[in-house]
């Protein structure tokens, strides 16, 4: 999803961002409800107590399935998103 962020919205990556971080800067993005599905089970998985499931991985693919066929972004919320 980084990577998508970086080649779709020009979000450039930075080791040191939070998954809050990402998530403010998504906000804004058609898909941000798809961005922020991922970003929060994200931060159950890695620092909460959640367990990986197959109903975690399916909403992953379907947050992923919205974020690929979903509208691009305009120079406008690229401009904004490195900033």
């Amino acid at each position: 999803m980084l990577q998508m962020l970086q080649e779709q919205r020009g979000l450039e990556q930075t080791p040191g961002r939070t998954d809050r971080e990402y998530q403010q800067l998504t906000a804004q993005f058609p898909q941000a409800i798809a961005y922020d599905t991922l970003f929060t089970i994200h931060q159950e998985l890695c620092f909460g107590q959640q367990q990986a499931s197959l109903e975690l991985f399916e909403d992953c693919q379907g947050a992923i399935a919205q974020l690929e066929h979903g509208p691009r972004a305009t120079m406008d919320q690229r401009k904004l998103a490195g900033s």
